[in-house]
């Protein structure tokens, strides 16, 4: 086996491939191998990653393209929670033992009773096992399907690359489902736990691999299908605040009003359209927000209240961009929500603003700001952060 720093493997130097060309390359190899060794033994297809790389995505997807293949997702094998010592991503928290026993038994083309393991029931518990004969292919994804123990029984071996960005936002948008787990503890978790073992245990095993495999997030499509939503807000830059009158004679009912401070992060290089915000307002109220790319609709979002341990967390992980204060009031009318705006940028004087929410067309939000007195309003859907940089 090579060797390096990180339990000792020599870099790998093949190509990076793409996920259609990596799933080519494993069936072409796979099925060379099968030839080789046809009804000694089962081909063992050994895939691992980060979490939130697409392990398992991959996995599903390469099993559609053989006859028959048998799929195990090492997931399975965690030990129940309260019978280990450490994190849930560190190697002690999976029986990898077990899962080299089945490995090995299913090469000699014997049956096991593979467990099942549930993420949500009673903090994470094996709740029964299921029957597993061999197959030509066996697919295995995991976090150390590629360690020390099971990589040489992995007779194909593949790394799934995906950097922080993609693993940190693909884990704050699936685990509250798969796991049961609160989004702000997601968050701190990944950012202090997750990430270092990463660095730790899982990225030196891609210097095993037979085939490495870039597999990046989609900005554009992936937000949509984790359900995060639509945030259609427009603005209209004004002279200074309406006067109250002006208000209360078009009808504005005042909800509230409110300090916000937003300080506004950057994911990672190449991912500028992309914006981490972390927002701080009275009562140490502190909320997380991820807003993709902007779509001709406007941008999506995901985001949750957190704790200032995992406001530390993205201060520390994320490069700070600009901090943003506003003195925000808040206003109803027709049904739509608005706010005025007093919003001090770095190194600018205060500028003032109405925010529309809700509304979709431009014409619409124009026609809403007329009703307040606003003649010919330059309506924009920029964020304070491209307002403030100029983006």
């Amino acid at each position: 086996m090579r060797r390096s720093s990180c339990g000792g493997i020599t870099p790998y130097d093949g190509k990076i491939l793409s996920k259609e060309e990596g799933i080519d390359e494993v069936l072409r190899r796979a099925m060379d191998l099968e030839k080789s060794i046809r009804l000694r033994h089962p081909v063992v297809l050994g895939i691992s990653g980060g979490s939130g790389s697409g392990k398992s995505t991959f996995a599903n997807e390469l099993s559609e393209r053989f006859v028959a293949a048998t799929v195990i997702n090492a997931d399975d094998y965690y030990k129940s929670c309260g019978s280990y010592d450490c994190s849930l991503d560190e190697p002690g928290a999976i029986d990898l033992g077990l899962l080299e026993v089945h490995l090995g038994l299913l090469k000699e083309m014997k049956g096991v009773m593979k467990p099942r393991y549930d993420f949500k029931s009673k903090g994470g518990e094996r709740i029964d096992c299921e029957s597993l004969s061999p197959t030509p292919f066996i697919i295995v994804d995991g976090l150390y399907v590629l360690n020390e123990s099971l990589a040489p029984l992995c007779d194909v071996k593949v790394f799934i690359e995906t950097d922080l960005h993609g693993r940190f936002v693909r884990r704050l948008t699936r685990d509250p489902n798969r796991t049961g787990q609160d989004p702000a503890d997601i968050l701190a978790y990944f950012l202090t736990v997750v990430e270092p073992m990463y660095r730790r245990y899982i990225d030196c095993q891609k210097s095993v691999a037979d085939v490495i495999i870039r597999n990046p997030y989609d900005r554009m499509s992936e937000p949509q299908k984790a359900g995060c939503v639509e945030d259609c807000q427009f603005k209209a830059a004004i002279e200074k605040s309406l006067p109250n009158e002006i208000l209360r004679r078009a009808g504005a009912v005042a909800l509230a009003r409110t300090s916000q401070e937003d300080a506004y992060f950057s994911i990672s290089e190449g991912h500028s359209q992309e914006l981490i915000r972390i927002r701080k307002e009275p009562g140490d109220r502190i909320s997380f927000t991820y807003k993709t790319p902007r779509k001709e609709g406007g941008r999506s979002k995901f985001e949750f209240l957190i704790s200032p341990q995992g406001r530390d967390a993205v201060e520390d992980s994320f490069t700070e961009l600009v901090r943003v204060n506003k003195l925000r009031d808040l206003y109803s009318l027709n049904g739509v929500i608005f706010s005025q705006d007093e919003v001090r940028f770095p190194g600018k004087k205060r500028q003032h603003f109405i925010e529309v929410r809700g509304l979709k067309r431009e014409e619409d939000v124009s026609a809403f700001l007329n009703l307040l007195g606003i003649k010919d309003p330059a309506v924009s859907k920029a964020s304070y952060f491209e307002i403030g940089t100029g983006s």
